[in-house]
């Protein structure tokens, strides 16, 4: 967890020193709408995001009961303090 923490800062950082905003994504809302997400990319880039609703989605949520055990594993990971 630390190790990730420190590649986060790493590069928000960078962003900061670069002055850019950086477009944030969130796997649920990709898995969710993919298309949606898509429009805000492509919107972003200043393309047209009307584009992405002819796009099909060609993946799907990963998710079953050994994805399900890690994320709880891992939330609860987090949540015990550093020793």
């Amino acid at each position: 967890m630390e190790e990730f923490s420190a590649f986060n800062a790493a590069w928000q950082a960078w962003f900061e020193d670069q002055s850019i905003t950086p477009l944030t994504i969130l796997y649920e809302d990709l898995s969710r709408s993919p298309q949606m997400v898509l429009e805000t990319i492509l919107t972003a880039l200043g393309l047209d995001g009307s584009l992405a609703h002819g796009v099909p989605a060609q993946t799907a949520k990963l998710a079953d009961d050994t994805s399900r055990a890690w994320h709880a594993r891992f939330q609860a990971d987090a949540a015990r303090p550093n020793t």
